[in-house]
């Protein structure tokens, strides 16, 4: 008995023992002289950094608190006053502007970056943008129970991974890009990637909340999140941002060694960092004869439009939605410059028409010399397609927009708002002759490639909206003999059918359409049944109300509904033809908009016909105004 009381001792000694060893141990500290380098890009002199000191949760203490500033244009600090500190842990903020890689000129803005260390056993802090992510993830860890030591080693860990690098690497707060080092060209990667195509006031925003996302479990699992990291790794140009870093260097009077960034940099986007990613030319340069010339790769962009147009229809299906429900004045306050949808929407239209932009600029500076069983054709067609179709309902919902035909650069970020009739004349002209590269069958969602009648569809709605005749456009439809008007007991929200001109799928997203939407696996976008009420809205707008009633009783008993008699008003029987078959779903509101029966039938103002430009958008382009009726 006594033994066995004895063997209980020993045990919850020896695992008091363990778990002492476990925690943190707070041990004062004397520091004569701490230093490092503060980079995004670096930061200029006579930036502001602050060293707060931590108690063993990593909570600043308010105690110990020093200041200091860069002492030149490489981001160079020196704590060089004798620091006497209660802990070893210390938190190091840098304010301040920064040389800015992709516009080869210095910041328009202060950032704030932040870097956690134990000093006990240091003299040197760098901050960076890898010791920013970090840190509130280790903050998170230590607060969980975990040791100091271990909580950096599972940061630094998953933080890498989430960026797809396998490699050990030394923890952040060692590296930078004085190392020419893996490190070091992994570090200036990631800050590439992270502020490809933003505005210093944007790029803020974005690594913090990609700070918050990843504090939580070790993971970037935000679906924006995650989608733009994969657009921004589509879009670095690494030669820019190599070359404008080490010449600004050497400017200063250093010389900067930067390894091969595409090795860090999943350009591809299939998750993995390999030589897949990058045809690498002689000069190690990113470039149309070295990215596109390669079939897969062109594929796997164009793959992403689905993916972001996906998101795009999903805010705007509710958006439509929500200003057709008269029933709810208060759901319609929610069409307003601060709504999460209407930004969604507007960000996501962008972003898929620069994917556009980005494909038919490689494409078509490429020379001959690519793969004789690799046409480019269908794949520039298709872009050239979506980027039409996105613009026509860009324009459809917020009228006047900015109109962007090449890769996006630091020079076009702040574009004007341009009148729609000189977009649609642009998009009438770039869809010539689109049709004849792509394929003239009945939609499938496994095809890359946008149908051909598409493209007559797009130029079909944008004739409507100029108050033009449809007609030739909707005949080719008609006539190419490939789809019909499918009977009420044809699910087309789950089977391939040829009543869809085009659609999307929702097992292409983690994120379904809203659940007021969601029918089934498939949603359709461009309806066979919705080209014969075009064809009876441009009858009707030639005054021929005999040959419109014809193509509404077309539809209307195709689908097993009772005819309209031939004194019908026209332009409500096209509205509630449509709303009888789909209801409020994708089409209905911009058709009542069209019929002008919009503030009639739904009750609304007449300003909500237009979407407001979201409050973001204004606040980071001065050269964008709100449409009228709305506030901000």
């Amino acid at each position: 008995m006594k033994g066995a009381i004895f063997t209980i001792i020993l045990f919850i000694f020896f695992m008091s023992c363990d778990k002492d060893e476990s925690k943190d141990i707070v041990r004062p500290v004397s520091k004569e002289n701490i230093q490092g380098k503060t980079e995004k890009g670096p930061f200029v002199t006579g930036s502001k950094v602050t060293l707060y000191e931590l108690d063993a949760q990593l909570r600043q203490t308010g105690k110990n608190i020093f200041t200091t500033e860069t002492t030149d244009d490489i981001g160079s600090f020196t704590f060089d006053s004798k620091m006497e500190l209660s802990s070893q842990f210390v938190e190091v903020e840098i304010n301040g502007y920064f040389f800015n890689e992709y516009k080869n000129s210095l910041s328009d803005s202060q950032i704030k970056l932040n870097a956690i260390t134990d000093v006990s056993g240091r003299n040197k802090i760098n901050v960076n943008i890898l010791t920013h992510l970090e840190y509130k993830r280790i903050k998170k860890l230590v607060a969980g129970g975990v040791n100091f030591s271990n909580a950096k080693k599972q940061a630094k860990t998953e933080l890498l991974k989430s960026f797809r690098i396998n490699e050990e690497f030394q923890n952040p707060e060692d590296i930078s890009f004085f190392d020419g080092t893996n490190a070091s060209t992994a570090l200036l990667a990631i800050s590439a990637i992270l502020l490809e195509g933003k505005k210093e006031s944007e790029f803020s925003q974005f690594i913090s909340m990609i700070s918050n996302n990843f504090s939580e479990n070790g993971t970037i699992d935000n679906k924006e999140l995650i989608d733009e990291i994969k657009y921004s790794s589509n879009n670095v140009n690494q030669t820019d941002v190599k070359n404008n870093l080490v010449k600004y260097y050497k400017e200063k009077g250093h010389t900067l060694n930067i390894g091969e960034l595409w090795k860090y940099i999943d350009y591809n986007g299939d998750g993995i960092l390999d030589e897949d990613d990058l045809n690498i030319s002689p000069n190690g340069s990113l470039t149309p004869e070295s990215f596109f010339d390669k079939e897969e790769n062109t594929n796997a962009i164009i793959t992403s439009l689905y993916s972001n147009a996906f998101a795009y229809y999903q805010s705007i299906i509710f958006l439509d939605a929500v200003r057709s429900n008269n029933k709810d004045s208060d759901i319609k306050n929610l069409i307003n410059p601060y709504n999460d949808n209407i930004s969604k929407a507007y960000v996501n239209g962008y972003r898929t028409i620069s994917g556009c932009n980005n494909i038919i600029e490689g494409l078509e500076s490429l020379s001959s010399n690519y793969p004789p069983d690799y046409d480019i054709n269908p794949y520039l067609a298709t872009a050239k397609g979506f980027r039409a179709l996105l613009y026509v309902d860009l324009v459809q919902h917020w009228g006047d927009m900015p109109f962007i035909t090449q890769r996006p650069t630091m020079d076009n970020l702040y574009i004007p708002r341009i009148d729609k009739e000189t977009i649609y004349t642009f998009l009438e002209k770039d869809l010539k002759g689109v049709k004849d590269h792509l394929p003239n069958e009945v939609y499938n969602y496994a095809n890359p490639f946008l149908p051909a009648s598409l493209i007559d569809a797009i130029l079909a709605t944008i004739a409507l909206e100029r108050g033009k005749d449809a007609s030739v456009y909707l005949d080719n439809i008609i006539n190419c003999g490939i789809y019909k008007l499918e009977s009420k007991s044809v699910d087309i929200y789950n089977t391939l059918n040829a009543e869809t001109i085009f659609g999307l799928r929702t097992e292409q997203s983690e994120v379904p359409f809203s659940t007021d939407f969601k029918k089934g696996i498939y949603h359709p976008i461009i309806r066979y049944s919705g080209v014969f009420l075009k064809y009876a809205e441009t009858a009707l707008k030639k005054g021929d109300t005999s040959n419109a009633i014809g193509f509404i009783n077309t539809v209307r008993s195709a689908k097993g509904l009772t005819v309209i008699s031939s004194g019908s008003d026209v332009a409500k029987s096209i509205a509630n033809t449509w709303k009888d078959i789909y209801g409020q779903d994708y089409g209905y509101f911009v058709l009542l908009k069209r019929l002008n029966l919009a503030i009639k039938e739904l009750g609304i103002s007449s300003h909500m016909q237009l979407l407001p430009i979201p409050g973001r958008e204004l606040n980071l382009n001065p050269e964008m105004t709100q449409n009228p009726g709305y506030t901000f």
